[in-house]
């Protein structure tokens, strides 16, 4: 039987840079020894700084995709921020999100 594959939470940066094989190393970390971990914590750190300095050596780089567009809607980014989000930050960005929503129901009434 085939085992369901599960979405792993990452920013857009994170997929980018990273791979299914680094997230699986972040992972083995806390099972080794102190040594080891220092080690491959490293490594896997200077392995997403590669990915990253090489990402942006380009003219253009896919993390910018949402910054070509016409207008941002502040909602969008909000939602993409929130889900990366816990504790009082998340509470501070559903206020922000509510009020926003608000100000949008205000200004279609008022139109």
């Amino acid at each position: 039987m085939e085992m369901e594959q599960g979405v792993i939470s990452q920013t857009a940066l994170d997929q980018l840079v990273c791979s299914e094989q680094s997230q699986m190393l972040k992972a083995l970390i806390p099972y080794t020894s102190s040594q080891s971990q220092q080690f491959l914590a490293l490594y896997a750190k200077l392995t997403e700084l590669q990915n990253t300095l090489a990402l942006f050596r380009g003219a253009q780089n896919d993390v910018q995709i949402c910054s070509m567009k016409e207008k941002t809607d502040p909602l969008e980014m909000l939602e993409d921020i929130r889900q990366f989000s816990y504790g009082k930050s998340r509470q501070q960005l559903n206020q922000i999100k509510d009020m926003l929503v608000m100000l949008q129901l205000l200004k279609t009434i008022s139109e």
